[in-house]
C-alpha cells in the first residue's frame, strides 16, 4: 500500500530544499505530469531509487521555481493529484511525498483526507522561527517582509501538530539540520 507523506513547515523551514535533496540523490529523477480536471497539468518527480513520487518539479533545473502544492490552485486539485500520483508505477511505488506552506497551516480537511486514505505521515520540520526568517530575508535579497505573517504561520503549523497528535495521526519530527537523514529513516521504516 502506498504511504502518503506530508512535509510541513512555514516559509523558510526547508520543505522544498529537503525534497530537492531527495530528488538530487537520484541518478536521473524522471518528470511526469498528472492531468487534473479544471487545472493545468501538475508535475511530479519520480525518485526510482527510493521508490517515491514527489508532487512538484524537484529536478536540479527547477531550483528557481516554487515546487510543491503551493503551485496548485485548490485543495481539491491538490488531493486529486496526490491520489493520482499514488496509482503511478504499479506496485513499485512506496510513497507519495508532498509539501507546501498553505497545506501546512490547514488541519481539518487534511485530517479528514488522511482518514479516508489510510492515513498519512505528518512530518514537521523543527526549524526555529529565527532560522526561517533569516532564510526568507536571504532569499529575498534583503527586501522587506512582514515577519509577523511568517510568525503567525509558524504558530498555526505548531497548532496543527498538536491537533494531529491528539487525533492519533502518525507524526514525525525532522531535525532541521539533518532532515534528509530523518526522511530516509522514515522511508526505510515504511
Amino acid at each position: 500500500m502506498v504511504k502518503y507523506i506530508n512535509v510541513r513547515g512555514c516559509n523558510g523551514s526547508g520543505k522544498t530544499t529537503l525534497l530537492r535533496l531527495l530528488a538530487g540523490s537520484e541518478t536521473e529523477p524522471k518528470m511526469w505530469t498528472i492531468d487534473v480536471p479544471d487545472h493545468k497539468p501538475i508535475p511530479v518527480t519520480w525518485c526510482e531509487k527510493q521508490r517515491v513520487i514527489l508532487i512538484g518539479d524537484y529536478t536540479p533545473g527547477a531550483t528557481g521555481t516554487t515546487a510543491g502544492l503551493d503551485r496548485i490552485k485548490t485543495q481539491d486539485a491538490m488531493k486529486y493529484a496526490i491520489k493520482a500520483a499514488g496509482t503511478l508505477c504499479g506496485g513499485n511505488l512506496k510513497a507519495v511525498i508532498f509539501e507546501g506552506v498553505i497545506v501546512s497551516t490547514i488541519y481539518g480537511p487534511w485530517h479528514e483526507w488522511s482518514k479516508q486514505n489510510g492515513g498519512m505521515v505528518w512530518c514537521y520540520l523543527d526549524t526555529p522561527i529565527y532560522v526561517c526568517l533569516e532564510r526568507i530575508h536571504e532569499r529575498n535579497g534583503g527586501k522587506q517582509i512582514n515577519n509577523q505573517l511568517v510568525i503567525d504561520k509558524f504558530e498555526s503549523i505548531k497548532r496543527t501538530k498538536v491537533k494531529a497528535g491528539a487525533d492519533g495521526e502518525w507524526i514525525e519530527t525532522f531535525y532541521y539540520k539533518e532532515p534528509m537523514k530523518d526522511l530516509l529513516n522514515l522511508l526505510d521504516r515504511i
